[in-house]
């Protein structure tokens, strides 16, 4: 199967410098009121918040497989580049959205080798409002390694209002992900053949360090403290190789597809094909992989560059440049300051807050008691013999459990709650909510992660451990928890070479300007202008004033910039900085929910559970514990 020619001159032209360059579509004037914006602005954190809560306060209880219709996906490996197909959505359309669309692109597998063959994206689309579209906007939620069309399946139309209901918001899978082909399937696979046994990466981790966290204790001496890091760090080690051996064995070759510069590529082909060859490229881009991937997008396509969005800015010249055991020093600046809001506002509301004694209580009094507790866990776990299913509570998932909920404000009050079940002796209830966590991911991280990055000899495990500890002395206590949450992959044992690897640069003049969102006090995306490369006159940064990851509380200023962003071009002044709706522990209830409720057709406190699941929707992945898939009213909260 050859890529077509048109196909081949287009990527062409992004890698040899040369860019196509057309105008930026452009829309109406604004036209909604402020009331309008605010509901949008609820939804539309809902519905990130959403996202993150798809994985942790509710069990998983349906274990059928979600895939698209076979008669629909049947042969793909047989046709054309550019073909797309789309037709219902089946099991992913269980809200009955209207315009739904699900369907496929086949692509180049390599777009520079037109002998390689085809792979198939995984695509969703809803509809414009408003026929005809004024074109397409791809979306990726972040990750790497998490279903864009699953996202866009359940909350299409909030994103469509988000932007205006003017442009299609298309959902995709990125390589190796959920329905795109090939699939990144290492353990649910034996040497290429299907695995009766179910034995998935899930299973690999269980009850190991990969799953559970670093556990240690805070009352040692500091070389007690690094050996018992150390015994810790050799098993992370080799079952890092062990991931690494067990994926290059079962997917060969064609894991050197699976990297963010052929995503890249990807996005630019889909635009092309569904908007016409060399069409603006439009996309929106949340937490740390989607800014990363959408850098890449407009550094690789900077003459394309229509309408962009990114939320949470990561580095993308560290990205491609670090080995990830070097990332923590910079992920981690900001974290503990999100840390110290979390226990002032604990402090602040008192009653409402479950960790707190008495309203203004002394924050340091707060953080006491949680780090003895913490370090009471490390000789003494608790059982939770009333769980779901019954194990152990332990320190290193009680640091996994804080440092999820600082970035997540939206949940500060439950996870209070859970944090002071935990000094009473109680672990069902936050057990059963964590359940799951890390262990419905296959190795789809890895294989973007180490494609993207400089191939690395394995280091001395003894370095890493004293790297991290500096990093705990001087920047975070919390990087043992962002190792095990975030996942350091391993990528020392990587054996693949990528067929591409774009490392920059990334300071591009681009066609239209695009526009960059982040909070004030980012635990794991520090607010840094330094982060992003590009001239000033190519992208405006708005500022959140709220610490958190990502949209994590409702900002009716951020949702009027984007639309307006969406709408017409317009860009907030320089210096921008929204202030949030309500803080974690004011939210409304009743005086606003008959309001917004009535207009939204929908109750408050179903948007508040919304409100629970985007950043689980990145913890958890795509697959139930039997390396199914997920369907239905299970894929939410």
């Amino acid at each position: 199967m050859l890529v077509s020619p048109a196909a081949i001159n287009h990527h062409k032209d992004s890698r040899s410098g040369k860019q196509e360059v057309s105008a930026s579509s452009s829309g109406p004037s604004r036209h909604q009121t402020l009331s309008t914006n605010k509901i949008i602005a609820i939804i539309f954190t809902c519905v990130i918040l959403a996202f993150a809560g798809f994985y942790g306060r509710h069990s998983f209880r349906r274990q059928q497989a979600y895939t698209e219709s076979k008669s629909l996906s049947d042969g793909w490996e047989n046709q054309a580049v550019g073909t797309v197909k789309w037709g219902d959505c089946d099991s992913f359309d269980w809200r009955n959205l209207r315009g739904l669309e699900c369907g496929y692109i086949v692509t180049p597998k390599d777009y520079l080798d037109p002998t390689a063959g085809v792979a198939k994206i995984a695509l969703v689309r809803y509809k414009s409002y408003h026929q005809p579209s004024k074109g397409t906007v791809l979306f990726n939620p972040g990750g790497p390694g998490v279903s864009g069309k699953v996202y866009v399946s359940r909350h299409g139309d909030k994103l469509a209002d988000l932007i205006g209901g003017d442009y299609d918001v298309v959902g995709f899978d990125p390589r190796g992900v959920g329905e795109s082909e090939p699939k990144t399937r290492c353990f649910d696979l034996q040497r290429g053949v299907a695995n009766p046994a179910k034995y998935t990466h899930g299973s690999f981790m269980q009850n190991t360090v990969l799953d559970r966290g670093y556990d240690f204790p805070l009352n040692t001496t500091r070389e007690e403290l690094r050996q018992i890091l150390l015994f810790q760090q050799r098993q992370v080690d080799a079952m890092q190789k062990t991931e690494m051996e067990v994926c290059a064995g079962v997917m060969g070759d064609e894991l050197k597809y699976m990297g963010t510069t052929t995503v890249a590529r990807d996005v630019a082909f889909i635009a092309s094909t569904l908007d016409g060859e060399n069409a603006p490229i439009n996309y929106l881009g949340l937490s740390y992989y989607g800014s990363i991937l959408g850098q890449y997008v407009v550094n690789m396509f900077p003459g394309r560059v229509g309408r962009v969005v990114l939320d949470s800015i990561a580095d993308a010249s560290s990205w491609t440049s670090e080995p990830e055991h070097l990332w923590y020093r910079r992920w981690l600046t900001s974290t503990d300051d999100a840390y110290r809001a979390f226990l002032s506002e604990c402090s602040k509301h008192g009653s409402k807050c479950a960790l707190a004694k008495f309203p203004g209580e002394d924050p340091g009094a707060i953080h006491q008691r949680l780090e003895s507790v913490f370090n009471e866990l490390h000789y003494s776990p608790i059982a939770a013999s009333n769980a779901g299913k019954p194990t152990i509570f332990t320190a290193g998932q009680a640091w996994d459990l804080l440092f999820d909920a600082i970035k997540q404000p939206n949940s500060w009050p439950s996870a209070a709650h859970d944090l002071a079940s935990l000094m009473e002796g109680h672990a069902e209830g936050v057990v059963n909510a964590m359940h799951h966590r890390r262990l419905y991911f296959d190795l789809e991280r890895s294989a973007a992660i180490c494609n993207d990055g400089p191939q690395v000899a394995p280091r001395p495990i003894g370095d890493v451990v004293d790297e991290n500890l500096d990093v705990f002395d001087n920047i975070s206590r919390f990087v043992f928890a962002a190792i095990s949450a975030e996942r350091g992959v391993g990528c020392q044992y990587w054996s693949i070479k990528p067929h591409e690897r774009f490392t920059g640069p990334w300071d591009h003049t681009l066609k239209n300007p695009i526009l960059l969102i982040t909070n004030e006090i980012d635990p794991i995306s520090p607010n840094s202008r330094a982060a992003i490369k590009l001239p000033p006159h190519s992208a405006r940064l708005l500022i959140q004033k709220t610490p958190g990851h990502s949209m994590s509380l409702p900002f009716t200023c951020t949702a009027s910039h984007i639309k307006s962003y969406f709408i017409d071009g317009t860009l907030p002044t320089e210096g921008s900085v929204c202030h949030p709706d309500w803080t974690p522990f004011t939210r409304p209830h009743s005086e606003l929910e008959g309001k917004w409720g009535q207009t939204l057709d929908t109750p408050l406190t179903r948007l508040e559970e919304l409100g629970a699941s985007s950043h689980r929707h990145r913890r958890r992945g795509y697959l139930t514990a039997d390396g199914n898939e997920l369907s239905g009213p299970d894929l939410c909260c």
